[in-house]
């Protein structure tokens, strides 16, 4: 993707060419060339490849205002906007095109609707229709962004053919800029007035800005004047603190296109693209259609892949659930064909499975007679046992496959001693006993005979 910034000086058009490639930012092209036809030399590679025109209103054509707005989401301020700014305005708010920046603090930059419109049909006249319109206080801002990141504070004046632009900027963005109507052209005669309106211009910063940066950069035709001539313009900033950084020769000249095209490569909280019906060119709109239908192209191609291919799972699925099901009743000499046999198919085989008797639990976890007799056998021989049954009071049948087993233990027992008869009921009561604790404990006392019995607990709740 390419971007090209456009500034006209007079009869010339002055652009900067610019291609980004991950975080690689490449000049291809900077020049400059005299319009003497309807139809620009950019108008060919314009078209041919995707490129995008970004142009710039100049700054005496646009309004910078601060705005004291607590950070909210960007739709609410849409909302608040006009009424913020239209005691602002030098005329309407409805004639107005209004572009926020959202950094702190927030700013927006404001431009009438008519002076927007002309500017974007001037382009026209050459056969070239920009895909965004900034202004030349942004454009120059992000030209030192670029070239300078570490001068967070600094001033920059650039000179045209026939006006000048000072600007203000801090590590937020733009604080103040203004017009000097002096250029080039004019400079030769006017050196002594173009530094008095530069002390003016000077003087007004100073006023909203007191400890300003007197860090200076010059760009455009600065780059083009003798060494008198600016020592002449810049005699009464002599024995101040005042510093001028180099710019490139090549680059110099350059700043509004360059600083344009790096604008719509970086954009961020600081851009000031005016968004307006007008600057929705026409060959942008065919930019768009394009994508959108790219786009669409290759919804519709995925949906066809995931539907072709949804349908190749679900018809390998069917056929390996019908060959496990054919596994399954092979014994049936029945082997389904298809959904509408395994439908037929299914009720019958689950009326078999009903029909077919579930094997019986062969194993019982309840203690056997010989464990109770070795449990018993712990006890000591004053404790006389006269009688004992053991019964199962449930366990699996034809009727009743899966009952449990329960074991009941039935004693008749002999103990002259009721303190040790005691000792024994409450043994039973304890989690090493057979006895299930507190459940269907039946303990009756008849002289120093004693009839038991109580339910016996399975295996594996003993280990």
């Amino acid at each position: 993707m390419f971007w090209i910034g456009l500034q006209r000086e007079g009869t010339k058009l002055v652009w900067a060419k610019l291609h980004k490639k991950g975080k690689k930012v490449t000049f291809l092209e900077l020049q400059e060339q005299e319009l003497h036809s309807l139809v620009s030399p950019l108008v060919l590679p314009y078209q041919e490849q995707e490129t995008y025109l970004i142009a710039g209103l100049s700054a005496q054509d646009v309004l910078l205002k601060e705005l004291d707005l607590p950070l909210q989401k960007r739709k609410t301020l849409r909302k608040i906007l006009p009424f913020q700014i239209e005691p602002l305005l030098p005329y309407p708010p409805e004639d107005a095109v209004v572009t926020l920046q959202t950094s702190t603090p927030m700013r927006c930059f404001a431009a009438k609707y008519t002076t927007l419109q002309e500017h974007a049909s001037s382009w026209k006249v050459f056969s070239l229709e920009p895909d965004a319109i900034s202004c030349v206080p942004t454009a120059l801002h992000k030209f030192a962004k670029y070239f300078f990141p570490q001068e967070k504070h600094a001033l920059l004046l650039h000179m045209d053919l026939h006006t000048s632009t000072l600007v203000y900027q801090d590590h937020a963005g733009i604080k103040f800029f203004c017009t000097i109507p002096l250029g080039f052209l004019s400079l030769q005669e006017e050196q002594a007035r173009y530094a008095r309106e530069l002390h003016r211009a000077l003087a007004c910063l100073a006023q909203k800005f007191p400890s300003f940066s007197k860090v200076l950069l010059l760009t455009g035709h600065f780059s083009s004047l003798s060494q008198d001539i600016l020592k002449n313009i810049f005699d009464f900033l002599a024995g101040s603190a005042w510093s001028i950084l180099p710019i490139p020769k090549n680059f110099a000249p350059y700043a509004i296109p360059i600083g344009l095209a790096l604008e719509g490569i970086f954009l961020d909280k600081n851009s000031s693209f005016f968004s307006s019906q007008i600057v929705l060119s026409k060959t942008l709109v065919k930019k768009r259609k394009k994508a959108l239908t790219f786009f669409a192209a290759s919804m519709t191609a995925l949906t066809a892949l995931t539907l072709i291919l949804g349908t190749f799972t679900l018809r390998k699925q069917e056929q390996s659930l019908l060959q496990g099901f054919a596994s399954v009743m092979k014994e049936a000499k029945v082997t389904p064909t298809s959904w509408q046999d395994l439908q037929e198919l299914l009720p019958k085989a689950w009326e078999q499975l009903q029909q077919t008797k579930t094997p019986y639990p062969l194993h019982s976890p309840v203690p056997c007679v010989t464990k109770v007799l070795a449990w018993l056998s712990t006890y000591p021989s004053s404790i006389n046992v006269r009688t004992m049954d053991y019964t199962l009071t449930s366990y699996p049948q034809a009727t009743t496959p899966k009952a449990p087993y329960i074991g009941k233990l039935s004693m008749t027992i002999q103990i002259q001693d009721p303190l040790e008869a005691e000792n024994f009921r409450e043994s039973l009561g304890q989690v090493s006993s057979l006895a299930y604790q507190d459940r269907n404990l039946s303990w009756l006392k008849q002289g120093d005979t004693y009839l038991v019995s109580f339910l016996l607990q399975p295996h594996k709740e003993t280990r």
